[in-house]
């Protein structure tokens, strides 16, 4: 039988285990919190077909123009929020 373990790191095993159960939580909100960010992209900028650029109407944004208007807007990389946004799509 292997002998309980008293400390992990600096800590004892109880501190630990709630360390472990607060980081699962924000784990969680966090990745609710990507998806959300996602689906407000996908609402944005809809994800399209590979098949060629699509023409601007005069005055339009293209995609990369509106999602880092909003990247910027909500204090994240274009490349978090274009990831997000991909991933959420998926």
């Amino acid at each position: 039988m292997t002998p309980m373990v008293e400390m992990v790191g600096k800590v004892t095993r109880s501190r630990y285990d709630e360390l472990v159960a607060e980081s699962l939580d924000m784990v969680e909100e966090d990745t609710r919190c990507q998806f959300g960010l996602g689906d407000a992209a996908l609402e944005l900028e809809p994800l399209r077909g590979h098949s060629g650029h699509l023409p601007l109407d005069e005055g339009d944004q293209g995609v990369e123009e509106s999602l880092r208007l909003f990247a910027d807007e909500i204090g994240l990389s274009f490349y978090t929020v274009r990831t997000h946004r991909w991933v959420a799509a998926q």
